[in-house]
């Protein structure tokens, strides 16, 4: 399944492209291929010995059933686990510097999308998880509203969806990722397409970190976490079990809602890092065939790797962008208006007596508006539903 798995093939490659004196460059999965190697079963006994032990596991559990019953099926089934008082394991090397940094990667995806794809390396910032200054680039980088970078590129027929955000690796660093899905016309213009993202970064930088965004972040943030819905059970505990091993438990829950301590100047470090010298740029599709010269040894895949051309370095120096609809532009998203202050359900008491089904309240000639008022969650949220007919 894995090896058809367009991001997951990618995510390979970019493991291959690593250093080869660290382990990231290794195969992360297994195959008969790759596993039929003579030492296998001695080498997997040295591992269990050297890091199987109590304290170095952590266990999430989620029932109806109560805490008492949660702590004696904990005792009955995991007591027996020994604590050998191990040492974790931490990576030390960074297996991306300049000689495999400063790159365009061409390469062959299994479905006919095209996409462009920048990730930039930047320190590890697990610590800083109170301040998290990748939640600002990520909000503002991956807005779709007004001003937005995506707003540009869809209006200009030159993209289809956009995406941002980081994924941490090793406990060592991240890559800090914009991955624009193109439309065929953003395929064939695709160097306007970066010089479009450099001029939105430029903006950035040159406007400045922005406390007024933080602090509406910092309530969107809030209120999703207060107002949070259920979740699927086991995708909850498998993303909280590993969280266990790297912050303290009473921010667990709301670890990825937090937005506590406002860090200016590492916001503005940050994003001044997002440079050419970081930067791995991917051009993904199946058009480009004829110009992937190499094969990755896993999942055969089809790429081409090279330094990036000399037109990346003055698109980045003096990005240039010019929209056939002289209206758009690239900037800060406007404030946001709707934001809530007051939170009160609008709902009485009792709220028995509301009616059972939706109520038209509005008609015209052309347009009916149904609502119903919530009667059994009362949370202060809208669901709102458009039928279009013709």
């Amino acid at each position: 399944m894995c090896s058809v798995d367009d991001q997951f093939r990618e995510y390979t490659l970019q493991r291959s492209m690593g250093l080869k004196s660290t382990s990231y460059w290794q195969f992360g999965v297994g195959s008969v291929k790759s596993l039929k190697k003579p030492g296998l079963r001695e080498n997997l006994m040295k591992f269990y010995q050297a890091h199987y032990s109590a304290n170095l596991m952590r266990l999430a559990l989620i029932s109806k059933d109560s805490l008492e019953t949660l702590e004696k099926w904990v005792l009955e089934k995991f007591t027996a686990i020994q604590n050998n008082e191990k040492e974790l394991f931490r990576h030390k090397v960074i297996p991306f510097d300049n000689t495999n940094l400063a790159k365009l990667v061409r390469l062959v995806p299994v479905k006919d999308q095209d996409f462009l794809l920048f990730q930039w390396m930047i320190p590890d910032t697990e610590k800083y998880y109170k301040s998290d200054p990748l939640k600002y680039l990520t909000h503002l980088l991956g807005h779709e509203g007004p001003n937005s970078l995506f707003s540009m590129l869809k209006v200009e027929g030159l993209a289809v969806s956009l995406t941002a955000g980081p994924a941490e690796e090793m406990h060592l660093f991240a890559f800090m990722e914009v991955r624009i899905r193109l439309t065929k016309k953003g395929l064939r213009e695709w160097e306007r397409v970066a010089n479009c993202v450099f001029v939105y970064l430029n903006m950035l930088k040159e406007k400045g970190v922005q406390k007024w965004i933080f602090e509406e972040l910092k309530a969107i943030k809030h209120l999703n976490f207060q107002f949070k819905e259920k979740e699927e059970p086991i995708s909850y505990v498998e993303g909280l079990s590993p969280k266990m091993m790297s912050y303290p438990h009473e921010d667990l829950l709301r670890l990825n809602y937090l937005m506590e301590d406002y860090d200016e100047e590492h916001i503005k470090k940050i994003t001044n890092s997002l440079t050419l010298d970081n930067l791995r740029l991917s051009l993904i599709s199946r058009d480009l065939a004829s110009d992937c010269d190499l094969t990755e040894e896993w999942y055969e895949i089809k790429y081409s790797v090279q330094d990036l051309p000399t037109w990346v370095y003055e698109a980045y120096k003096n990005p240039k962008f010019v929209p056939t609809n002289n209206k758009l532009k690239l900037d800060l998203p406007p404030k946001n208006i709707f934001l809530p202050t007051d939170l009160t359900i609008l709902c009485p008491e009792d709220p028995s007596g509301l009616p059972k089904f939706p109520l038209k309240v509005h008609s015209t000639d052309y347009t009916e508006l149904w609502f119903k008022q919530d009667n059994q969650f009362k949370v202060p949220k809208v669901r709102a539903r458009c039928n279009i007919y013709e």
